[in-house]
């Protein structure tokens, strides 16, 4: 068993200067631990709708608050792992991941109650069609998805107790995660005229020695959970999407789909030629294939429409939940002020913080007990009036991508 010690996260989080009274807590990561700060792109995400309770869920979704322990220290959230319900491929912590994409979630730096003393990295997985691919969790322990979900933010990330409303918002807002598009397939599963020639070839190899797991009638997967051979417990992976993805296997340890098809025939026994192997190979691509385009550039006008939106819809459903609405979006805020360095001309650094005031003026208003329904259309206002001073710095933040990579170059050269 490999040694393993909570100083593999010591060099995670070095928290910038808080601004405001800690109304505004960007969180900076060292380039030792790569989970995805301030990306240049991400996997698309759904199109953004008019329901507060699925702009709650959102929210949620990308609330570190809902974690604990080291996980809310670093600034970890849902959305760290599976942006915009992806899978995150180029997560990395030393000690923790096995290759990027992969991460230990049994291990004593989470939660030490959930420490299984042994080093098994897994590989993030997306979260797009998860509510119709039940068992739940890579060992299929959980047949209800709220039941799964809350053992990740307890019992994995040793979080507290979520509010029961935040987590119905937060698997109402999962379960309505599109399934990939992937032109290549029907309805009904199967190989439509659009899948790449000679792709359909592997289909009666698929079917034999394959199919009786993954069902194409069935998102490609069985519903089951099966025994492994070293001990525990797998339930069947949907192949959905996984074209989106840049390792295979539950622990990730095959980087490429060719080899994880080869190492899977033996592991079954299955006998294949290397022309039928291929053959495979090319159906299950065309399978698990995913529309274009698959990322879009992160950009200021997304940032900040998404704030705006969530600013106008949360109050309309957040009875007894406002103070964790208001925190929450402070971190919102708190992710675009942190693509305006310091020395960024223009107002964007000081507009951004009196928004997140207004926000932790409203949360200390809810503790004493007042109204903010007022409090919550002053800020709409005052983010609508004052969203252009924002915009018009755009040209010198981090939102550029030749001004991010600058910045991630210089760091790197420190």
């Amino acid at each position: 068993m490999i040694v393993r010690a909570l100083g593999a996260l010591a060099c995670l989080v070095a928290a910038s200067a808080a601004a405001r009274d800690g109304a505004i807590r960007p969180l900076w990561l060292t380039e030792e631990a790569e989970i995805g700060a301030l990306p240049a792109d991400r996997p698309v995400g759904p199109p953004p709708g008019n329901d507060p309770r699925l702009a709650l869920g959102e929210l949620v979704f990308r609330a570190p608050a809902m974690l604990g322990g080291e996980a809310r220290r670093a600034g970890l959230s849902c959305d760290s792992c599976h942006p915009n319900g992806g899978a995150n491929t180029t997560f990395f912590v030393p000690g923790l991941s096995a290759a990027p994409g992969t991460i230990d979630v049994t291990h004593t730096a989470w939660n030490p109650a959930n420490d299984d003393g042994v080093a098994n990295p897994l590989r993030i997985p997306p979260l797009w069609n998860l509510p119709r691919t039940a068992p739940y969790g890579h060992q299929g322990r959980f047949g209800d998805l709220t039941a799964f979900v809350r053992h990740v933010i307890v019992d994995e990330f040793a979080g507290g107790e979520p509010a029961p409303a935040l987590l119905g918002a937060l698997v109402a807002y999962i379960e309505a995660l599109p399934a990939p598009a992937n032109r290549n397939l029907t309805h009904a599963g199967r190989l439509s005229r659009a899948a790449p020639p000679g792709s359909g070839r592997g289909g009666e190899a698929f079917s034999k020695g394959c199919a009786g797991c993954h069902r194409p009638a069935a998102d490609y997967q069985d519903g089951k959970v099966h025994p492994m051979r070293g001990g525990g417990t797998f339930a069947t992976p949907s192949l959905r999407g996984i074209g989106a993805l840049s390792r295979f296997f539950h622990d990730g340890r095959a980087d490429d789909l060719t080899t994880a098809i080869a190492s899977h025939a033996r592991d079954f026994g299955i006998q294949h030629g290397v022309e039928t192997r291929q053959w495979i190979t090319d159906y299950v691509a065309a399978i698990g294939a995913v529309d274009q385009p698959a990322r879009e550039p992160v950009t200021l006008k997304q940032d900040l429409d998404r704030i705006e939106r969530m600013a106008r819809l949360l109050p309309a459903g957040a009875a007894g939940l406002e103070a964790e609405i208001a925190r929450m979006l402070q971190d919102e805020i708190g992710r675009v002020h942190a693509r305006f360095p310091a020395e960024a001309p223009g107002p964007a650094r000081v507009t951004l913080e009196g928004w997140a005031e207004a926000l932790r003026e409203i949360a200390q208003t809810v503790e004493t007990g007042q109204p903010t329904s007022s409090h919550w259309l002053a800020l709409q206002r005052q983010i609508n009036e004052e969203r252009t001073l924002v915009e018009a710095a755009a040209p010198a933040s981090l939102y550029d991508p030749d001004l991010l990579a600058a910045w991630k170059a210089s760091r790197r050269a420190r």
